[in-house]
């Protein structure tokens, strides 16, 4: 088994407006000069085939935008492993599973192999989530908080 590292995941749809926002930060930190370890990965959702990646990752941090934060305001928060309660509404978007928040990704990921790694979401309220590939002049302008955010995440905890 290879030596745990950290994986940054980038998340979002890069033809929703500021939905692009996990990927475009995971570009601009796979440019950086990051620690030795880490991995940077953009995706388009969290699935339950990644619980598979996580198995010997010391840390894992999620990269989206967030929806009911102010728009342009960045957070960086640790991520605990939590399955939500089962809803009766089989709708709701909590019944597919092809579809996970980083808590359940971790829940099950700890389920599958017994741990899970430490994890942080940096994230950023939207200002728009129409189609388009451009950031809003807000959440473009959070980029590079938000980038370092994860820069001293990265070196308090690695």
């Amino acid at each position: 088994m290879n030596e745990p590292h950290t994986l940054i995941l980038g998340l979002g749809n890069p033809l929703r407006a500021d939905d692009s926002f996990g990927w475009r930060l995971a570009d601009e930190l796979a440019k950086a000069e990051l620690p030795v370890g880490v991995e940077v990965i953009a995706y388009h959702q969290l699935t339950p085939e990644l619980a598979e990646m996580l198995r010997g990752v010391a840390l894992v941090i999620f990269l989206d935008v967030e929806i009911g934060v102010p728009p342009g305001v960045v957070r960086s928060v640790p991520v605990t492993p939590a399955l939500r309660q089962a809803q009766d509404n089989a709708t709701s978007a909590e019944a597919f599973s092809h579809q996970l928040n980083p808590a359940a990704l971790l829940a099950l990921t700890r389920q599958l192999y017994g741990q899970a790694p430490a994890a942080y979401a940096v994230s950023v309220g939207a200002a728009d989530l129409g189609y388009g590939t451009a950031l809003s002049d807000t959440v473009e302008a959070a980029l590079p908080e938000a980038l370092e955010a994860v820069v001293a995440l990265l070196r308090r905890i690695t």
